[in-house]
Protein backbone atom coordinates (compact mmCIF):
# COMPACT_ATOMS: atom_id res chain seq x y z
CA UNK A 1 0.00 0.00 0.00
CA UNK A 2 2.74 2.34 1.25
CA UNK A 3 4.57 1.59 -2.07
CA UNK A 4 1.36 2.71 -4.39
CA UNK A 5 1.12 6.17 -2.49
CA UNK A 6 5.23 6.09 -3.32
CA UNK A 7 4.95 5.88 -7.00
CA UNK A 8 1.81 8.09 -7.51
CA UNK A 9 3.75 10.77 -5.17
CA UNK A 10 6.85 9.83 -7.40
CA UNK A 11 4.98 10.74 -10.36
CA UNK A 12 3.05 14.13 -9.05
CA UNK A 13 6.70 14.58 -8.14
CA UNK A 14 8.51 14.56 -11.56
CA UNK A 15 5.24 16.23 -13.38
CA UNK A 16 6.05 19.13 -10.99
CA UNK A 17 9.69 18.87 -12.27
CA UNK A 18 9.18 18.88 -16.10
CA UNK A 19 6.34 21.26 -15.30
CA UNK A 20 4.53 18.50 -17.86
CA UNK A 21 2.64 15.54 -16.76
CA UNK A 22 2.03 13.47 -19.68
CA UNK A 23 0.22 9.36 -19.61
CA UNK A 24 -3.12 7.91 -20.32
CA UNK A 25 -6.05 10.60 -18.75
CA UNK A 26 -8.86 8.71 -20.01
CA UNK A 27 -10.21 6.10 -18.34
CA UNK A 28 -9.94 2.28 -19.56
CA UNK A 29 -13.05 1.14 -21.86
CA UNK A 30 -15.85 -0.89 -20.72
CA UNK A 31 -16.03 -4.53 -20.96
CA UNK A 32 -19.49 -4.19 -22.51
CA UNK A 33 -19.97 -3.70 -26.26
CA UNK A 34 -23.44 -1.69 -25.63
CA UNK A 35 -20.67 1.17 -24.45
CA UNK A 36 -18.45 1.17 -27.58
CA UNK A 37 -19.85 4.28 -28.94
CA UNK A 38 -18.19 5.95 -26.08
CA UNK A 39 -14.53 5.69 -27.59
CA UNK A 40 -15.71 6.08 -31.43
CA UNK A 41 -18.88 8.63 -32.21
CA UNK A 42 -18.98 7.15 -35.59
CA UNK A 43 -20.69 3.60 -33.69
CA UNK A 44 -23.17 5.82 -32.64
CA UNK A 45 -27.13 4.68 -32.72
CA UNK A 46 -25.66 0.79 -34.69
CA UNK A 47 -28.52 -1.02 -33.42
CA UNK A 48 -31.67 -0.08 -34.63
CA UNK A 49 -33.22 1.22 -31.30
CA UNK A 50 -32.39 4.21 -29.01
CA UNK A 51 -31.36 3.51 -25.89
CA UNK A 52 -30.44 4.69 -22.67
CA UNK A 53 -27.35 3.07 -20.41
CA UNK A 54 -26.01 3.25 -16.63
CA UNK A 55 -22.56 1.76 -16.55
CA UNK A 56 -20.25 1.89 -12.85
CA UNK A 57 -16.89 0.50 -12.77
CA UNK A 58 -14.18 -0.29 -10.02
CA UNK A 59 -10.93 -1.06 -10.35
CA UNK A 60 -8.36 -2.80 -8.24
CA UNK A 61 -9.89 -3.32 -5.07
CA UNK A 62 -6.44 -4.32 -3.52
CA UNK A 63 -6.18 -0.77 -2.52
CA UNK A 64 -8.20 2.14 -1.02
CA UNK A 65 -9.07 5.16 -3.51
CA UNK A 66 -8.65 2.79 -6.70
CA UNK A 67 -9.31 4.15 -9.38
CA UNK A 68 -13.60 4.28 -10.08
CA UNK A 69 -15.77 5.28 -13.06
CA UNK A 70 -19.12 5.93 -13.83
CA UNK A 71 -21.25 7.22 -16.79
CA UNK A 72 -24.73 7.83 -18.05
CA UNK A 73 -25.06 7.66 -21.81
CA UNK A 74 -28.03 7.88 -24.70
CA UNK A 75 -28.37 7.35 -28.34
CA UNK A 76 -30.51 7.74 -30.78
CA UNK A 77 -31.02 6.62 -34.46
CA UNK A 78 -32.02 8.35 -36.64
CA UNK A 79 -32.62 6.24 -40.40
CA UNK A 80 -34.34 8.55 -42.42
CA UNK A 81 -31.64 11.03 -42.08
CA UNK A 82 -28.93 8.14 -42.67
CA UNK A 83 -27.56 9.76 -39.48
CA UNK A 84 -27.60 9.34 -35.36
CA UNK A 85 -27.23 11.56 -32.55
CA UNK A 86 -25.95 10.40 -28.46
CA UNK A 87 -24.06 12.17 -25.70
CA UNK A 88 -22.88 11.19 -21.87
CA UNK A 89 -22.04 11.82 -19.22
CA UNK A 90 -18.50 10.36 -17.43
CA UNK A 91 -17.24 11.00 -14.15
CA UNK A 92 -13.44 9.11 -13.76
CA UNK A 93 -12.20 9.65 -10.32
CA UNK A 94 -8.45 8.97 -9.53
CA UNK A 95 -7.82 10.45 -6.18
CA UNK A 96 -6.75 13.20 -6.03
CA UNK A 97 -8.04 13.78 -9.36
CA UNK A 98 -11.78 13.91 -10.39
CA UNK A 99 -13.06 14.30 -14.55
CA UNK A 100 -16.00 14.79 -15.23
CA UNK A 101 -16.43 14.59 -19.36
CA UNK A 102 -19.87 15.62 -20.90
CA UNK A 103 -20.35 14.92 -24.65
CA UNK A 104 -22.08 15.38 -27.76
CA UNK A 105 -21.54 13.27 -30.97
CA UNK A 106 -23.16 13.05 -34.28
CA UNK A 107 -22.62 10.02 -36.81
CA UNK A 108 -23.73 10.15 -40.67
CA UNK A 109 -24.23 6.62 -42.32
CA UNK A 110 -23.21 6.07 -45.88
CA UNK A 111 -24.48 3.16 -47.56
CA UNK A 112 -23.61 1.57 -50.53
CA UNK A 113 -23.11 -2.07 -52.36
CA UNK A 114 -25.42 -3.59 -55.02
CA UNK A 115 -28.27 -4.12 -51.68
CA UNK A 116 -27.49 -0.66 -49.69
CA UNK A 117 -26.30 -3.61 -46.72
CA UNK A 118 -22.70 -2.14 -46.60
CA UNK A 119 -22.22 1.17 -44.50
CA UNK A 120 -19.49 3.29 -43.85
CA UNK A 121 -20.08 6.21 -40.59
CA UNK A 122 -18.25 9.57 -39.73
CA UNK A 123 -18.68 10.47 -36.44
CA UNK A 124 -17.51 13.67 -34.56
CA UNK A 125 -17.67 14.41 -30.78
CA UNK A 126 -17.64 17.43 -28.99
CA UNK A 127 -16.52 17.36 -25.05
CA UNK A 128 -16.25 19.87 -22.17
CA UNK A 129 -14.32 18.27 -19.37
CA UNK A 130 -14.67 19.19 -15.90
CA UNK A 131 -11.11 18.63 -13.59
CA UNK A 132 -11.13 18.72 -9.76
CA UNK A 133 -8.05 18.32 -7.62
CA UNK A 134 -7.88 17.90 -4.06
CA UNK A 135 -4.24 18.80 -3.07
CA UNK A 136 -4.87 17.54 0.39
CA UNK A 137 -4.82 13.25 -0.40
CA UNK A 138 -1.81 13.65 -2.55
CA UNK A 139 0.53 11.98 -0.58
CA UNK A 140 4.00 13.40 -0.86
CA UNK A 141 7.86 12.63 0.41
CA UNK A 142 8.61 15.77 1.39
CA UNK A 143 5.30 18.21 2.75
CA UNK A 144 7.62 21.01 2.30
CA UNK A 145 8.66 20.96 -0.89
CA UNK A 146 7.53 24.11 -2.69
CA UNK A 147 6.92 22.64 -5.56
CA UNK A 148 4.26 20.03 -3.79
CA UNK A 149 0.92 20.69 -4.90
CA UNK A 150 -1.26 22.33 -2.42
CA UNK A 151 -4.90 23.46 -2.34
CA UNK A 152 -7.74 22.68 -4.83
CA UNK A 153 -8.22 22.73 -8.62
CA UNK A 154 -11.54 23.17 -10.38
CA UNK A 155 -11.39 24.05 -14.19
CA UNK A 156 -13.39 23.86 -17.10
CA UNK A 157 -12.24 22.58 -21.14
CA UNK A 158 -13.02 21.65 -24.36
CA UNK A 159 -12.12 19.13 -26.75
CA UNK A 160 -12.92 17.10 -29.57
CA UNK A 161 -12.68 13.54 -31.48
CA UNK A 162 -13.53 11.77 -34.56
CA UNK A 163 -14.40 8.45 -35.79
CA UNK A 164 -14.55 6.10 -38.38
CA UNK A 165 -16.64 2.94 -38.79
CA UNK A 166 -17.24 0.63 -41.64
CA UNK A 167 -19.58 -2.66 -41.54
CA UNK A 168 -20.48 -5.11 -44.19
CA UNK A 169 -24.45 -5.39 -43.32
CA UNK A 170 -25.75 -2.90 -41.53
CA UNK A 171 -28.95 -4.27 -42.41
CA UNK A 172 -30.65 -5.73 -39.03
CA UNK A 173 -27.39 -5.18 -37.72
CA UNK A 174 -27.74 -6.79 -34.19
CA UNK A 175 -29.69 -9.78 -36.68
CA UNK A 176 -27.18 -10.89 -39.04
CA UNK A 177 -23.75 -11.74 -39.65
CA UNK A 178 -21.63 -8.84 -40.82
CA UNK A 179 -17.74 -8.16 -40.67
CA UNK A 180 -16.53 -4.56 -39.59
CA UNK A 181 -13.56 -2.07 -38.59
CA UNK A 182 -13.40 1.07 -36.76
CA UNK A 183 -11.15 3.59 -35.93
CA UNK A 184 -10.88 7.45 -33.66
CA UNK A 185 -9.13 9.66 -31.75
CA UNK A 186 -10.16 11.85 -28.55
CA UNK A 187 -8.73 14.41 -26.67
CA UNK A 188 -7.50 15.85 -30.44
CA UNK A 189 -6.83 19.20 -29.61
CA UNK A 190 -3.83 19.59 -27.31
CA UNK A 191 -4.54 21.59 -24.12
CA UNK A 192 -2.41 22.65 -20.94
CA UNK A 193 -3.88 22.36 -17.91
CA UNK A 194 -2.35 25.05 -15.42
CA UNK A 195 -2.79 24.42 -11.63
CA UNK A 196 -3.61 28.14 -10.80
CA UNK A 197 -4.04 27.96 -7.80
CA UNK A 198 -1.69 26.20 -5.48
CA UNK A 199 2.04 26.30 -5.06
CA UNK A 200 2.91 24.31 -8.29
CA UNK A 201 3.81 25.40 -11.99
CA UNK A 202 3.08 21.88 -13.20
CA UNK A 203 0.59 21.44 -15.90
CA UNK A 204 -1.52 18.51 -17.13
CA UNK A 205 -1.28 18.25 -20.84
CA UNK A 206 -3.84 16.46 -22.52
CA UNK A 207 -2.69 14.29 -24.76
CA UNK A 208 -4.34 12.58 -27.77
CA UNK A 209 -5.68 9.30 -27.46
CA UNK A 210 -6.76 6.61 -30.34
CA UNK A 211 -8.63 3.63 -30.67
CA UNK A 212 -9.11 0.88 -33.31
CA UNK A 213 -11.40 -2.06 -33.96
CA UNK A 214 -11.82 -5.19 -36.14
CA UNK A 215 -14.15 -8.29 -35.87
CA UNK A 216 -17.28 -9.68 -36.58
CA UNK A 217 -20.75 -10.81 -35.87
CA UNK A 218 -21.77 -14.46 -36.79
CA UNK A 219 -25.05 -15.67 -36.38
CA UNK A 220 -26.50 -19.35 -36.47
CA UNK A 221 -30.09 -19.77 -35.52
CA UNK A 222 -31.10 -18.01 -32.72
CA UNK A 223 -27.09 -17.16 -31.49
CA UNK A 224 -25.09 -14.84 -32.48
CA UNK A 225 -20.74 -15.04 -31.75
CA UNK A 226 -18.91 -11.94 -31.95
CA UNK A 227 -15.10 -11.51 -31.37
CA UNK A 228 -13.33 -8.46 -31.94
CA UNK A 229 -10.14 -7.15 -31.13
CA UNK A 230 -9.49 -3.16 -29.88
CA UNK A 231 -6.51 -1.26 -29.25
CA UNK A 232 -6.20 1.68 -27.45
CA UNK A 233 -3.50 4.30 -27.60
CA UNK A 234 -2.26 7.45 -25.54
CA UNK A 235 0.49 9.52 -26.61
CA UNK A 236 3.43 9.38 -26.20
CA UNK A 237 3.85 5.62 -26.53
CA UNK A 238 1.22 3.36 -24.38
CA UNK A 239 -0.76 0.99 -26.27
CA UNK A 240 -2.90 -2.18 -25.31
CA UNK A 241 -4.90 -4.77 -27.12
CA UNK A 242 -7.87 -6.84 -25.87
CA UNK A 243 -9.54 -9.51 -27.13
CA UNK A 244 -13.42 -9.94 -26.56
CA UNK A 245 -15.38 -13.03 -27.44
CA UNK A 246 -18.93 -12.65 -26.73
CA UNK A 247 -21.77 -14.99 -26.94
CA UNK A 248 -25.25 -14.17 -27.23
CA UNK A 249 -29.01 -15.54 -27.12
CA UNK A 250 -31.27 -13.28 -29.04
CA UNK A 251 -33.07 -11.29 -26.01
CA UNK A 252 -32.36 -13.94 -23.45
CA UNK A 253 -28.69 -13.53 -22.18
CA UNK A 254 -25.14 -13.37 -23.18
CA UNK A 255 -21.62 -14.37 -21.81
CA UNK A 256 -18.31 -13.30 -22.76
CA UNK A 257 -14.83 -13.64 -21.90
CA UNK A 258 -11.64 -11.14 -22.82
CA UNK A 259 -7.79 -10.73 -22.45
CA UNK A 260 -5.44 -7.50 -22.65
CA UNK A 261 -1.98 -7.58 -23.48
CA UNK A 262 -1.56 -5.57 -19.93
CA UNK A 263 -2.50 -9.39 -18.74
CA UNK A 264 -5.73 -8.60 -17.54
CA UNK A 265 -8.28 -11.14 -17.98
CA UNK A 266 -11.97 -10.17 -17.67
CA UNK A 267 -15.39 -12.15 -17.58
CA UNK A 268 -19.30 -11.41 -18.12
CA UNK A 269 -22.81 -12.31 -18.34
CA UNK A 270 -26.00 -10.70 -18.91
CA UNK A 271 -29.52 -11.11 -19.24
CA UNK A 272 -32.19 -10.04 -20.92
CA UNK A 273 -35.54 -8.59 -19.72
CA UNK A 274 -38.69 -8.49 -21.67
CA UNK A 275 -42.41 -7.77 -21.32
CA UNK A 276 -44.08 -6.90 -17.63
CA UNK A 277 -42.10 -3.60 -16.43
CA UNK A 278 -40.30 -2.96 -19.94
CA UNK A 279 -43.56 -2.99 -21.78
CA UNK A 280 -42.37 -2.88 -25.21
CA UNK A 281 -38.56 -2.24 -24.78
CA UNK A 282 -36.32 -4.79 -23.29
CA UNK A 283 -34.02 -4.26 -20.15
CA UNK A 284 -30.25 -5.62 -20.74
CA UNK A 285 -28.63 -6.08 -16.97
CA UNK A 286 -24.72 -7.31 -17.44
CA UNK A 287 -22.19 -8.05 -14.99
CA UNK A 288 -18.37 -8.22 -15.28
CA UNK A 289 -15.47 -9.03 -13.44
CA UNK A 290 -11.63 -8.53 -14.12
CA UNK A 291 -8.20 -9.77 -12.65
CA UNK A 292 -4.81 -9.02 -13.74
CA UNK A 293 -2.38 -11.87 -13.58
CA UNK A 294 0.69 -9.91 -14.27
CA UNK A 295 3.43 -9.20 -11.53
CA UNK A 296 1.50 -6.79 -9.45
CA UNK A 297 -2.12 -8.50 -10.01
CA UNK A 298 -1.63 -9.74 -6.53
CA UNK A 299 -1.44 -5.91 -5.15
CA UNK A 300 -4.03 -4.45 -7.36
CA UNK A 301 -6.68 -7.18 -6.71
CA UNK A 302 -10.05 -7.76 -8.78
CA UNK A 303 -12.38 -5.34 -10.27
CA UNK A 304 -15.63 -5.54 -11.50
CA UNK A 305 -18.41 -3.29 -13.87
CA UNK A 306 -22.28 -3.45 -13.80
CA UNK A 307 -24.59 -1.91 -17.08
CA UNK A 308 -27.85 -1.03 -17.23
CA UNK A 309 -29.29 -0.65 -21.02
CA UNK A 310 -33.06 0.28 -21.45
CA UNK A 311 -33.62 0.03 -25.39
CA UNK A 312 -36.81 1.63 -26.53
CA UNK A 313 -39.17 -0.24 -28.53
CA UNK A 314 -38.65 0.40 -32.48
Amino acid sequence: MKALYYILGLTCALACATDRLEAQQLPDRSLFLETAFLWNPAMTGLEPYWEVSAVYRQQWLGFDNAPRTASVAIQYPMPKSNSAIGGYFMSDYINPLVVNHFAFQYAYKLRFGDSKNQQFSLGISATVQHLLWDAVNVVVNDPDDPLAPAGDFNTLGPNAGAGLFYTTNARQYDKRSALYIGASVQQAAPMNVVFKNNNSPANLRHTLHAHAIAGGRFTSGNMRWEPSFWVHYAAPGIANGYFHLRMESYDALWAGLSYGTNQTIGIQAGVVLKKGFTKDGQMRIGAAGSFNIGTFGQFRGPGYEFMATYRFAQ
